[in-house]
């Protein structure tokens, strides 16, 4: 995905600023999406997610790669809330709504992490293969019963 984009690891830890390679990584993220698949609205919430992750790691500046994997998080996790959200909104106590959501952030988050990176970036099919499929499978758990 970054080596398509023009970039590398090696050039995202040059940048020495979190926030910059966050955009970048966001922007190489989103700019290979088909139109209609990410809502630019839903786009700027994930991009805003991300940046405030970046400012609130206490010094810790996260490392490339952590921050190209929350950002495949951030994108399943949203994908998946939009996917259930009819189900979600059906459940008439918010604690259990609260829960479901929490649920459906904490599978993006293992799923995420389970992504194989290697430290050279994985190919921008590679990255929409694996959060279509984690997406159906987090679908697939809290979606409508069929």
């Amino acid at each position: 995905m970054l080596e398509e984009a023009g970039l590398s690891y090696d050039q995202l830890r040059a940048l020495d600023d979190p926030l910059e390679v966050g955009r970048k990584i966001a922007e190489v993220a989103f700019e290979g999406q088909p139109d209609g698949s990410i809502e630019d609205g839903e786009a700027r919430l994930i991009v805003a997610q991300l940046a405030s992750w970046i400012m609130d790691a206490d010094g810790a500046r996260p490392e490339p790669d952590q921050i190209v994997r929350y950002s495949i998080e951030l994108m399943i996790a949203r994908a998946t809330l939009t996917e259930v959200s009819d189900t979600i909104r059906k459940e008439s106590d918010p604690v259990k709504r609260r829960e479901a959501e929490a649920e459906v952030r904490r599978g993006a988050k293992v799923l995420a992490g389970k992504l194989n990176l290697d430290g050279v970036g994985a190919s921008a099919a590679d990255i929409t293969r694996a959060i279509e499929t984690s997406v159906q499978q987090l679908v697939d758990i809290h979606g409508e019963p069929t």
